[in-house]
């Protein structure tokens, strides 16, 4: 299994870093970059598998947004962008997809929920097949019982949220979740 490699741009040293803590056990590594420049350059001598590009670079506020355009029309429309921001108002988002980020992540970023999205486009990495999100499903009787259980996170999508898991779950049952991630959906 080939290991994939992503370059991420944000000029907040200590980000990039969890980031690379984040990934590196998933088998992916992270080039990261904290100035256009050296960005650019990296891109010169080798194209990653994908790029995260934070909006909001240096003192010029959107230089993340001229970066995507220049990434796509370059590299091409196969490389996976993922644009990251705390900027997460619709217009933002429309803008930034209509440049050619392929997806929009919200800051703070969640390192689940940025693992659930590099699965989905790189499907071949089996590390990144497997991850589990403990979930608590509470049952609606006169004792209130608590059944804990483990599910595994199959997809998030705008339409809903897909988990898998060994125990039965109803059609149409409530499932109360908690967490960092679950707040960023």
């Amino acid at each position: 299994m080939s290991q994939s490699v992503i370059y991420i741009i944000d000029d907040d040293k200590d980000f990039n870093m969890m980031l690379e803590l984040a990934l590196k056990s998933y088998n992916v590594t992270a080039d990261t970059h904290d100035t256009v420049e050296s960005f650019t350059q990296s891109l010169k001598n080798k194209v990653p598998d994908a790029c995260i590009v934070d909006l909001n670079l240096g003192k010029t506020m959107g230089e993340g947004f001229q970066l995507v355009k220049a990434i796509r029309n370059v590299i091409g429309p196969e490389l996976p962008i993922f644009v990251m921001s705390r900027r997460g108002g619709k217009e933002d988002v429309v803008r930034a997809i209509a440049l050619g980020a392929s997806d929009f992540m919200p800051k703070p970023l969640d390192d689940t929920y940025l693992l659930i999205k590099l699965k989905h486009y790189f499907p071949e990495n089996a590390k990144l097949s497997v991850i589990e999100i403990p979930m608590a499903i509470v049952g609606e009787d006169k004792n209130n019982m608590t059944l804990t259980t483990s599910v595994f996170l199959k997809e998030v999508s705008l339409s809903g949220t897909m988990v898998e898991s060994e125990a039965f779950l109803a059609k149409e049952s409530l499932i109360y979740c908690e967490g960092a991630l679950l707040n960023e959906l």
